[in-house]
């Protein structure tokens, strides 16, 4: 019960919305994530969604306005994961009345005109923000047949999502607070049929991948291996040129954790002959190396979730971490871009108790809570205004669930600057 504890405990040290302004902007200095005097700091983040959805547009605007959510997270957090889609940036059709009937500032905007008036509050708020690039397509993420796996598709190549990034590091650079980018979340196989493309970061990774390749034509399989790490070095070059100031957060890679190529092909099978998906863990390579430059201005990101894990004993937790990415704290900086669990799960204590012994003793370790959102917004397996069971607002989006409240939200207050 110790680090349940501990997150209790803090609770009434958390951040009020009259928080002062972050030193920034932020960098990274050996394995610590630093503001603009060298101090240490930790980002403590919930994601806001429903930008990344076909309503194109923040989650909970039917209920209440853009200033009152912000003013809300600036209660608990010092910062916001904010989603949004390729498609959305994009699209000139305003967003739809039914989705912003609270929210008379956002009628008859388009989704990247209320994406501006979200950032300008939660900018008043002086809340962070990461800009979070959820999908390509609008929907709901993520699986192996969404054809979203990767940062490109037929509908948006590769140029298209370098090229969005330029125009959002563009778009935003003379706001200090949005302070990063973290460039694609959950790159993953995309499985079509035979076809398949898989990511991969790292030497290692490939020469498992490699052979696999090279007989797949023979099972009348085409895999296509599509290389993570370079892709990442080329978003961080292009929107570092535009804005230096930005912190490049860098997307694990999500996939079968194997040693060898026959391990690998073993476990996809498996998973294919049971017909699921794909519940596979973030996988960092050695980053000492495979680090993406310039190392001052990089943070990697992972994602935590219970459904990831078999069992919530706190070493079997601490094994698995180890496994896939947490050796990498001893020498970067971590932030969990989304962490989460459903309010009724019965080994969600547990899981938190788990996440905050990281916290306790990493002060590199940040995170972003999935997510501050009180109902779903519309999208593909999403039905709009029902509660979100991940959602630390309640359905009415106007207070905290306590429960969740005194689990997670304040641990950052320990390391806090």
């Amino acid at each position: 019960m110790l680090y349940f504890s501990l997150f209790s405990s803090y609770l009434s040290q958390g951040l009020s919305r009259n928080q002062t302004a972050p030193s920034v902007p932020l960098s990274v200095q050996g394995n610590q994530l630093v503001d603009k005097f060298g101090n240490k700091i930790r980002l403590s983040c919930t994601e806001w969604s429903g930008s990344h959805l076909n309503g194109y547009v923040v989650s909970g605007l039917h209920k209440t306005t853009i200033d009152n959510i912000s003013q809300l997270i600036a209660q608990k957090f010092n910062c916001v994961r904010l989603s949004f889609s390729i498609e959305m940036v994009y699209r000139t059709q305003p967003v739809e009345d039914y989705l912003v009937t609270s929210e008379p500032l956002a009628q008859g905007k388009t989704p990247m005109e209320v994406y501006d008036l979200v950032i300008a509050s939660l900018t008043r708020n002086n809340l962070m923000i990461i800009l979070d690039n959820q999908m390509s397509n609008a929907g709901w993420c993520c699986d192996q047949a969404d054809n979203n796996g990767l940062w490109y598709n037929e509908q948006y190549d590769e140029e298209t999502f370098f090229k969005t990034w330029e125009l959002l590091a563009s778009r935003y650079r003379s706001n200090p607070l949005v302070v990063g980018a973290d460039i694609r979340n959950e790159v993953r196989p995309v499985v079509s049929g035979k076809n398949m493309k898989i990511p991969y970061w790292g030497s290692q990774r490939y020469w498992i991948l490699k052979p696999i390749q090279v007989v797949a034509p023979i099972a009348g399989f085409h895999l296509e291996l599509a290389d993570w790490e370079k892709a990442a070095q080329t978003a961080a070059n292009r929107i570092l040129a535009i804005n230096p100031d930005m912190l490049i957060s860098v997307g694990a890679v999500y996939d079968v954790p194997a040693t060898n190529s026959f391990d690998y092909l073993y476990k996809v099978a498996r998973l294919a002959l049971n017909h699921t998906s794909l519940p596979v863990p973030s996988y960092l390579p050695d980053l000492t190396k495979h680090a993406i430059k310039p190392e001052n201005k990089v943070v990697y990101s992972i994602h935590e979730y219970i459904w990831l894990h078999k069992s919530m004993d706190p070493q079997q937790f601490e094994n698995d971490i180890n496994q896939n990415w947490a050796t990498n704290l001893k020498t970067h900086p971590i932030f969990a871009g989304e962490i989460g669990t459903d309010l009724g799960n019965q080994d969600a204590q547990q899981f938190w108790n788990n996440i905050a012994k990281i916290a306790h003793e990493n002060d590199n370790f940040s995170w972003s809570i999935w997510c501050i959102d009180g109902t779903q917004g519309p999208s593909n397996g999403r039905v709009f205004g029902t509660p979100e069971s991940y959602g630390l607002l309640n359905p009415d989006w106007n207070q905290y669930r306590d429960m969740r409240v005194d689990v997670i939200l304040n641990h950052e207050t320990q390391f806090r600057a």
